[in-house]
């Protein structure tokens, strides 16, 4: 029985779309419904994706054109209307799956099962703090303070009794998070599943500056805190201001505080652990 759907975003990349779903289907596999949510606004790059989703032998997959670029929190809010599984994870379109990870989306939803947690993500080369892959420190499952929205998985149920997803650009999987642990809900990264992050998707495509982008994930993969051991507090908070990752300086800054942001210089990776009757596997 289909537990769950993967909502996939996709806008102006057809080429990365392809990598991800061939990659996807062939790789960590599971017995999900795929929804491929279009952004696109021209017929001539719907066609593209309707050209890309027949070269996959994997079914179901759904394509929905929303003739509109509603950035991916929009795109993930219409999509939970086709949505009907206990699961339900949110992606862009610029992932690469890798071998051997075959039990990619049963770890996943096996943290995810646990009542305590709202979201739970993958580790990745494109992501900061705990959810960089090379964080070798921290335990296998790990709580954070927020998760990349290049991927997340959620509880289907949850997702709506929290809210939709902002629309903003910069603030889709962000706000998600903080209302998320405001609602007492733990954000888990299970570090055994990995995916590749290439950072040329929906969200970068649709800022229209990937050179300035292209700098802040290479700049981002070393990790924020271990930029600040290295370089100072100053110096990360110039760099912050100067980015143009709005979304994140909003929440470092806006939500936690610069007191706050200092604390973050000494925090250890908290484990986290099941409980409850799960074993963190299905």
């Amino acid at each position: 029985m289909t537990d769950l759907t993967l909502v996939i975003v996709n806008y102006k990349n057809p080429s990365d779309l392809y990598d991800c779903l061939a990659t996807l289907t062939a790789y960590a596999k599971h017995d999900y419904h795929i929804i491929v949510a279009d952004n696109n606004t021209d017929r001539a790059e719907q066609d593209n994706v309707d050209g890309v989703v027949s070269r996959i032998a994997y079914r179901p997959i759904t394509v929905k054109h929303y003739w509109e670029n509603l950035f991916p929190g929009g795109a993930w809010n219409r999509s939970m209307e086709f949505v009907d599984t206990e699961y339900v994870c949110m992606m862009q379109e610029d992932l690469v799956f890798v071998p051997a990870q075959h039990r990619f989306w049963e770890r996943l939803i096996g943290v995810a099962k646990d009542p305590r947690v709202g979201m739970v993500g993958p580790s990745s080369n494109g992501a900061d703090d705990y959810q960089y892959f090379l964080r070798t420190e921290a335990p296998e499952r790990v709580k954070v303070h927020y998760i990349h929205g290049m991927m997340h998985l959620l509880r289907s149920d949850t997702l709506r009794e929290i809210g939709p997803y902002a629309t903003d650009i910069t603030q889709a999987c962000i706000d998600m998070c903080v209302r998320m642990a405001k609602a007492g809900l733990d954000l888990v990264i299970d570090r055994g599943a990995f995916v590749f992050h290439s950072g040329r998707g929906a969200f970068n495509r649709a800022l229209g500056h990937d050179g300035a982008v292209r700098w802040l994930i290479d700049l981002i993969e070393d990790e924020p805190t271990i930029f600040m051991k290295r370089f100072g507090v100053e110096t990360f908070y110039d760099y912050m201001n100067k980015s143009p990752n709005l979304g994140l300086k909003t929440m470092l800054y806006g939500d936690m505080g610069y007191a706050a942001l200092l604390r973050e210089l000494a925090r250890q990776p908290e484990e986290w652990k099941p409980t409850g009757g799960t074993d963190g596997t299905v």
